[in-house]
């Protein structure tokens, strides 16, 4: 009996040291990035979720709809502009300076991953439906383009919670800006 308490004595013991190593060994490899809490992810997803209603909606002349993005935040669009800081970033929802419109829908995005970065950060990736009426109505009815683009997210959690701290909307069938880990070259600013 005494020698099968030491056979199963040492075997626990065995087992503890290798667990004991394996999760050390997991927590001190440099390209393994910190967790997200189950609370970031879900105000990450929180964040994305509420960005299009803003961007549809105009509520505020692009003031809610910049308040998504980090002080120093930028936006890159689909025509390769970009967009710096909340004041510009306002200018790019409001560019067709429309009244608030509660009814219109037009932004539906959908399979959002998130992958935390090694600098406690978050990076995002989503595919979005844009659904806009075209020409002018026929009999009550108008014609209606969807056309499918991604955005590209880098997240930055501030004392006002997650925002995005880059979100790029490329072109459809065109490349993101290079990516260097957590971070995105980005161009200067210039527009026409």
């Amino acid at each position: 009996m005494s020698k099968w308490r030491t056979v199963a004595g040492a075997t626990l013991l065995s087992v503890g040291m290798v667990g004991a190593v394996a999760t050390w060994a997991q927590g001190s490899r440099p390209n393994n990035p910190p967790a997200l809490s189950v609370e970031d992810y879900i105000e990450i997803q929180q964040l994305v979720a509420h960005y299009p209603y803003p961007l549809d909606t105009n509520p505020d002349g692009g003031k809610s709809y910049a308040a998504n993005f980090a002080e120093d935040g930028v936006f890159h669009d689909q025509h390769d502009w970009y967009y710096r800081g909340h004041a510009d970033i306002a200018t790019a929802a409001n560019l067709d300076k429309r009244p608030p419109s509660p009814n219109n829908v037009g932004h539906f995005i959908f399979s959002h991953v998130i992958e935390p970065t090694a600098n406690g950060g978050a990076v995002g990736h989503q595919q979005n439906f844009l659904i806009s009426e075209i020409g002018d109505a026929q009999d009550g009815r108008r014609a209606a383009s969807i056309v499918s683009y991604q955005y590209e997210d880098i997240y930055e959690k501030t004392p006002a919670g997650w925002k995005f701290k880059v979100r790029t909307h490329p072109r459809p069938g065109a490349d993101p800006p290079e990516r260097e880990g957590d971070l995105w070259r980005i161009r200067p600013l210039s527009r026409p």
